[in-house]
């Protein structure tokens, strides 16, 4: 998988610079587990689209939700413990 910014491993995880993501799709697997398995630490609390916590920006492609999330989202934005990628995706977060 392309990742357009550093892993979290070689750069501090306390700064607040933005990061940019490259995903592909995989079956079952939301934004946020896809993340975590690249090492990224992703604010969460609830895991279902309840709480916001995961809230990031949805710079190009495509996702979808199993559940409508009660969370607020924004324009461009999307919760990334509740959505899967359905059209390649790069999404950007604080970390």
């Amino acid at each position: 998988m392309t990742e357009t910014t550093r892993p979290p491993h070689t750069k501090d995880n306390s700064t607040t610079d933005a990061r940019r993501v490259t995903l592909f799709p995989e079956r079952g697997v939301t934004v946020l587990q896809q993340l975590e398995r690249k090492g990224y630490r992703i604010p969460f609390q609830c895991r279902e689209g309840y709480c916001g916590a995961c809230r990031m920006t949805l710079i190009k492609g495509r996702v979808e939700y199993p559940e409508e999330p009660l969370a607020f989202r924004g324009a461009n934005e999307v919760l990334a413990c509740s959505c899967k990628v359905v059209v390649d995706v790069t999404v950007e977060f604080r970390g």
